[in-house]
C-alpha cells in the first residue's frame, strides 16, 4: 500500500497521444513520483519498473494482450500490485470479468482528470474505486441483466455446445484452435451467466438461439 504521497504509476494504452497527454499530466502532480507509459501489453509484462508501480493504470484494450489478461498475468507474479483499469466503451462482458479478477478500480476514458486521480489514490491505499457508468454496468450484471448480445461466432458454438460437441471438435468443424473456442466458450458463460452445458442448452432453447 503506497502512501498518500509520491505514487508511483504505470500506464499502458496502445492510442499514443492518449498515453503521452496522460503521463505528462501525471508526472505534473506533486503527489507522483513515477510515471513509465507502455503501448502494449507486452512492453507492459516485460517492464521492470511494473512490479515498482504502486498502481497499474491500463487500457481494457491493448493490441495483443487485452487489459484483463495483463490483470490476471501481474496478479499471479506479483500478488500487492493495485489495478486500475480504464474503457471507453465498457459492458456488462467486461465488467463481469473485472469483477471476477478482483480488480481495484474501473473507470471510464470520459471520466475528469480529477476524478482519474481520485480514484489513484484510491487504489493505491487498498480501497476500491468504481465511477458511476461502472457502478450502474455493476449493478445491472449482479441483478443479472445480460447488456452484451452473443456474436455470430458465439451463436455458432452455443448451437454446437447444445448438440453435444466438445471443444475440439467444434474447432475442427470452424477450423480454429481449440483454446479459440474455450475463450468464445467462457464469453458466452459470463454473457449468459450460465456455467454448465446443461444450463446453456437450456437456455438457447429458452431464449430462441437454436
Amino acid at each position: 500500500m503506497a502512501s498518500e504521497s509520491r505514487l508511483r504509476i504505470v500506464l499502458a494504452d496502445d492510442h499514443r497521444v492518449f498515453a503521452q497527454s496522460l503521463e505528462l499530466l501525471l508526472r505534473a502532480q506533486r503527489s507522483v513520483k513515477m510515471v513509465h507509459a507502455y503501448f502494449s501489453g507486452g512492453e507492459l509484462l516485460a517492464s521492470d519498473r511494473t512490479p515498482l508501480a504502486d498502481v497499474v493504470l491500463l487500457d481494457i484494450r491493448l493490441p495483443d494482450i487485452d487489459g484483463l489478461e495483463c490483470v490476471e498475468i501481474l496478479r499471479a507474479r506479483h500478488p500487492r500490485l493495485a489495478f486500475l483499469l480504464m474503457s471507453g466503451l465498457p459492458n456488462h462482458s467486461t465488467v463481469a470479468r473485472a469483477a471476477k479478477l478482483g480488480v481495484n478500480g474501473f473507470v471510464t476514458k470520459c471520466c475528469s482528470f480529477a476524478e482519474l486521480m481520485k480514484a489513484i489514490r484510491a487504489v493505491s491505499q487498498g480501497r476500491s474505486y468504481y465511477d458511476l457508468s461502472i457502478r450502474s454496468l455493476s449493478r445491472e450484471v449482479d441483478a443479472g441483466v445480460l447488456g452484451d448480445q452473443l456474436s455470430r461466432r458465439e451463436l455458432e458454438i452455443l448451437r454446437a455446445v447444445t448438440q453435444g460437441c466438445t471443444s475440439r471438435q467444434i474447432a475442427a468443424e470452424l477450423s480454429i484452435s481449440p483454446r479459440t473456442v474455450e475463450k468464445h466458450r467462457q464469453n458466452i458463460r459470463i454473457k449468459t451467466r450460465k456455467t454448465r452445458a446443461a444450463q446453456l442448452a437450456a437456455h438457447a432453447v429458452a431464449q430462441g438461439l437454436v
